[in-house]
């Protein structure tokens, strides 16, 4: 098993930059398994604005998938808990 690095470990302890109400709300609606435009529709908002609000909740989630980004912030609620 290859031993962790400085970085590994601060990237794991440090905390991440917090969601806004409104990018909590897109994270919940992608994670019932809605597309971006479904996202759209229930939000009330441009298909564009919802590319960015989910551009921004994986940038701060440091992740760049959709299945990534349900998966890190559960593990992030499940570590607030």
């Amino acid at each position: 098993m290859p031993s962790r690095t400085r970085a590994d470990w601060r990237a794991q302890y440090t905390p991440l930059e917090p969601l806004t109400e409104r990018e909590l709300q897109m994270l919940k609606l992608l994670a019932q398994g809605l597309s971006n435009q479904e996202i759209s529709e229930r939000s009330n908002v441009a298909l564009s604005t919802t590319k960015w609000h989910l551009r921004n909740v994986f940038s701060k989630l440091e992740v760049t998938t959709r299945t990534a980004a349900i998966v890190k912030a559960r593990e992030r609620l499940a570590r607030n808990l």
